[in-house]
């Protein structure tokens, strides 16, 4: 939560060092997570690290392009919280529910249009 309100700050309000206090917290999170990952994720993070670094130590002007990286870091991670919130959202309403059961229970010759249809409008209400 501080991530994505750290982010706001940055992105609307223009507050000085709120989206390197976002990028900070990303970057804390992922540490103490890491442990709890699975191999193949570890891997993936460590590589991608790897890479970053790589690509930071090579440009024409590293802390610039790393503070950037890191804000934008932050801006994608306050953009997930906001898309697991609706998905939450959606998947404890009893209406979205009785919806979903609707366009299920469709006879097989409308329901391929109706599930394509109805996850289109879902999709669109929920973005």
């Amino acid at each position: 939560m501080f991530v994505w309100a750290a982010t706001l700050a940055d992105q609307f309000g223009h507050l000085p060092f709120a989206g390197d206090l976002a990028g900070m917290a990303i970057l804390v999170f992922l540490i103490l997570e890491f442990p709890r990952q699975r191999r193949y994720a570890q891997v993936l993070f460590l590589a991608l690290t790897g890479i970053g670094l790589i690509g930071i130590a090579t440009a024409g002007d590293p802390l610039s392009l790393f503070f950037a990286a890191w804000r934008r870091g932050a801006a994608y991670g306050a953009f997930f919280l906001a898309l697991s919130s609706l998905r939450d959202a959606a998947e404890t309403s009893q209406l979205v529910r009785r919806c979903g059961q609707h366009l299920v229970a469709q006879p097989p010759g409308r329901r391929y249009a109706a599930l394509t249809g109805g996850g289109h409008l879902f999709g669109i209400i929920l973005s």
